[in-house]
């Protein structure tokens, strides 16, 4: 499932980044529509995979 994980910063590519799972301390979600304002997520569930 982790190989089809892309490196990016930002929503910039990172050449020959390389995912290791082991190293993840959080996730962040960015919602990147051009449009400043409230907004509203709702998730049902994040899990992690071991």
């Amino acid at each position: 499932m982790f190989d089809t994980l892309k490196g990016s910063i930002w929503g910039r590519p990172v050449p020959d980044a390389v995912f290791d799972p082991s190293e993840v301390v959080e996730i962040g979600l960015i919602i990147y529509d051009g449009k400043d304002g409230p907004f509203e997520m709702q998730l049902k569930r994040i899990e992690a995979c071991g």
